[in-house]
């Protein structure tokens, strides 16, 4: 069972958007203290809404879920986008139990997965100071939609 840093607790309803998923390799997964890199899968999920909110979804052992969410940002090379984190969301695949949302301040980096391989990277901290650092690495075959 993977559980959040203490203090990290705050719940809101948060509906799930259609999802886009990518296969390749889950390089790291850190909150604060807890290194959850061992329980991070083979996919990511990508989401993006019509708002410009978007986020990047990091499969945790079965059922868990840590979404980095935010705005995209427009760059100005072409070599990527970037998403302005300001949340970040824990689910625990418990219907009993509501996503935990947390205030945060980050970004994530990321090209395009039709393209070929890419990297995602999101780094930043939650409103308290804890840092969080999480990265993915696709294999390069296009994004799925399940």
């Amino acid at each position: 069972m993977l559980v959040l840093p203490a203090g990290l607790a705050g719940a809101q309803d948060v509906a799930t958007p259609p999802i886009m998923m990518l296969s390749g390799k889950c390089l790291r997964v850190i909150v604060g203290e807890q290194d959850m890199t061992a329980a991070c899968s083979g996919k990511l999920g990508r989401t993006v809404l019509a708002d410009g909110r978007s986020g990047f979804y990091f499969l945790l052992g079965q059922n868990h879920i840590l979404t980095f969410s935010g705005t995209d940002v427009m760059r100005k090379n072409a070599k990527g986008a970037s998403i302005k984190v300001d949340r970040l969301i824990f689910n625990e695949g418990l219907e009993t139990n509501k996503p935990k949302v947390l205030s945060a301040r980050g970004q994530c980096t990321y090209g395009n997965p039709s393209k070929g391989q890419i990297t995602v990277r999101c780094s930043g901290s939650l409103r308290q100071g804890t840092k969080f650092s999480a990265s993915f690495q696709s294999d390069g075959t296009p994004p799925q939609q399940p």
